[in-house]
């Protein structure tokens, strides 16, 4: 059976992004240089930061399951031109930009905090 390169370019890339989000996710990542979502609001307090960072990592693993099913469907032996499916894998990894200003939205409409005694270090 051959498999379209299409469908393993999305299929490696929901998995590079599920590899990413699932910490954040599930084992709540602390504050940090290196990983996480990094907005402005996430270094207010660790709180903004941890309710961000789930946030943040559930439409991502939302985003990234939906591209592995475009990927299962482009495996399956569907009549569908190879350009079109070339065009749809290339453009469809843009859409990751739909989760992320959905999560900066969110953590613009989180409260001031004013406690500012957990305040995380801004690097």
């Amino acid at each position: 059976m051959h498999v379209a390169f299409p469908s393993v370019f999305l299929f490696s890339l929901a998995g590079v992004c599920l590899a990413v989000a699932l910490p954040l996710r599930y084992c709540g990542v602390k504050p940090n240089p290196w990983y996480g979502v990094r907005f402005p609001q996430s270094y207010t307090s660790a709180e903004h930061w941890r309710q961000i960072n789930r946030r943040g990592a559930s439409l991502l693993i939302g985003w990234a399951l939906s591209m592995a099913a475009l990927a299962l469907l482009f495996a399956l032996p569907v009549p569908m031109s190879p350009g079109i499916q070339s065009v749809i894998a290339l453009v469809y990894p843009l859409s990751v930009f739909v989760p992320v200003l959905i999560t900066y939205r969110y953590a613009r409409a989180l409260p001031p905090v004013l406690d500012r005694d957990d305040v995380p270090p801004r690097w």
